[in-house]
């Protein structure tokens, strides 16, 4: 496999498949910033592009984008708490704060060094552990993914705030918000309060996007008339961790990679949860989790390196089984099939070479998507010396158009009653993570839970015996009761 790795690494290296790398890693860029939109809209428009094309520059390209836009969303999330993609909500906790005390350049050149850093890591597993990888995630059966969930939402103890009380209703608001809309199991209306546009539940990309851009445009507009806005983000020089910075939290970046390569292995969890669960991990792994999400280097670093190695995780399925690892991993099996490909173990033998390069390419990609927007960030920082009242308008009308596009008008309402509430929550210093977390992390707890308990005839106790979902409950109580039991004993 080596040779023949090495052999497609230099037949990539043509103009042309180089030309569409590069093409689809600006396109990713793109979409990643770009509110609304995301990793399977930029495949999805230039699907129709690579019919013409042989199969190994098609999936090259469409793979540029996936890779390109995850990294994408950190930047709007940095600048204007405007997380451009899911996988970029947990960047902004730390990373828009870090942008507002000047440290604009570091923080996105912490994003741009981790997210390679992740991506590269994730490709490697991927390059020499796919089939064993893929094969053991196949372990997790409903009541694993629950308990997964269940370690994800333990953080709310600590993370962005000094109150468990208020952390916990966070939690209670993010929980009940995923139960909205028709239960998937049982086919009954749940809290849609006779509204027709919460049947279908509150969608979650207008709920960040109201929670964090919109609240915070509300947020800064009122501070402009009380004369309380702080300093406008001026000539940002992009800056990466010295050598120092980095041999300080290697332990950070590796453990975040190998969090972010599992849950992108596991079906169907995604780049958002591998971010959360990593942050959680890492903030109570450095002894102090009240300073996480006050504005810190690391709440930057952790995220960034989960969610872009989630990306080669998520790839182990799709090639070694033909399992979508993410959504966006699912969108690919309908490019494999355009060409007449099928992911899986029979394409190690009747088309390795679609597989190595699209190995390759994600090498390639990890690299090229740093120095490519570096040239982007001035000219999203120009932005920022507009008139706030200008950008406010600006920034409002471009999340209601991405979010309109989405899902139609309806989410007009969602996205500016969620800016209201996070606002409202940020004034009375009701952290926005656990709500965050809980809607992530809440329709996927609560359908695989019920699936293990249809599964199980002998009630939740029963699910214990399983040695993957005992762990993983027992690392969640811990994850909750030791930082109060610390505390108290303080």
């Amino acid at each position: 496999m080596g040779a023949s790795f090495i052999s497609s690494f230099f037949s990539l290296l043509n103009p042309w498949t180089l030309f569409l790398i590069l093409m689809g890693t600006l396109v990713g860029l793109t979409v990643g910033i770009i509110p609304g939109l995301g990793s399977i809209q930029g495949i999805v428009l230039l699907l129709p592009l690579t019919y013409s094309m042989e199969p190994t520059d098609a999936m090259a390209m469409l793979t540029a984008i996936y890779c390109a836009s995850v990294f994408g969303g950190s930047i709007p999330a940095i600048l204007f708490s405007m997380p451009g993609t899911e996988s970029a909500v947990m960047t902004t906790l730390d990373g828009y704060k870090l942008a507002h005390r000047g440290e604009a350049g570091k923080a996105l050149g912490t994003a741009m060094m981790c997210s390679a850093l992740g991506g590269l890591f994730s490709t490697a597993i991927l390059q020499t552990l796919a089939p064993t990888l893929a094969n053991f995630a196949l372990r997790f059966g409903p009541a694993e993914y629950f308990a997964l969930g269940f370690l994800g939402i333990s953080c709310v103890s600590s993370i962005g705030t000094k109150s468990l009380t208020k952390a916990l209703l966070s939690t209670t608001i993010g929980l009940f918000m995923a139960c909205v809309g028709i239960d998937k199991i049982s086919g009954a209306s749940r809290f849609t309060f006779g509204i027709d546009m919460f049947q279908m539940g509150i969608e979650f990309t207008p709920a960040i996007i109201g929670l964090f851009a919109i609240g915070e445009l509300i947020n800064q507009v009122v501070n402009i008339r009380t004369g309380q806005r702080g300093e406008v983000i001026k000539n940002v020089k992009v800056s990466f961790l010295s050598l120092k910075e980095l041999f300080r939290m290697k332990w950070l970046i590796v453990r975040s990679a190998l969090t972010g390569t599992w849950v992108g292995i596991l079906p169907g969890v995604g780049a958002s949860t591998a971010a959360v669960i990593a942050y959680n991990q890492e903030s109570r792994l450095s002894g102090q989790p009240e300073k996480w999400g006050s504005g810190i280097i690391e709440g930057v670093a952790a995220p960034e390196t989960s969610n872009n190695a989630s990306v080669g995780g998520a790839m182990v399925p799709l090639l070694g089984l033909g399992i979508p690892g993410s959504s966006t991993a699912a969108v690919l099996i309908g490019a494999f099939t355009l060409h007449g490909l099928r992911p899986g173990p029979l394409l190690f033998t009747s088309n390795p070479e679609v597989v190595f390069y699209i190995i390759a390419a994600m090498y390639i990609v990890n690299v090229i998507m740093v120095f490519l927007s570096i040239p982007m960030v001035p000219f999203v920082v120009r932005i920022l010396q507009i008139p706030y009242p200008f950008i406010a308008a600006a920034v409002y009308v471009i999340c209601i158009t991405g979010c309109i596009v989405l899902g139609g008008f309806s989410n007009v309402w969602i996205v500016s009653a969620f800016g209201v509430i996070g606002y409202l929550l940020s004034r009375f210093e009701f952290p926005l993570s656990p709500v965050i977390i809980a809607l992530i992390l809440g329709p996927m707890m609560e359908s695989n839970l019920r699936r293990a308990l249809y599964m199980s005839d002998s009630g939740f106790l029963s699910l214990f015996s399983r040695p993957i979902f005992a762990t993983l409950m027992a690392l969640s109580i811990a994850s909750l009761l030791l930082p109060l039991l610390a505390k108290k004993k303080k």
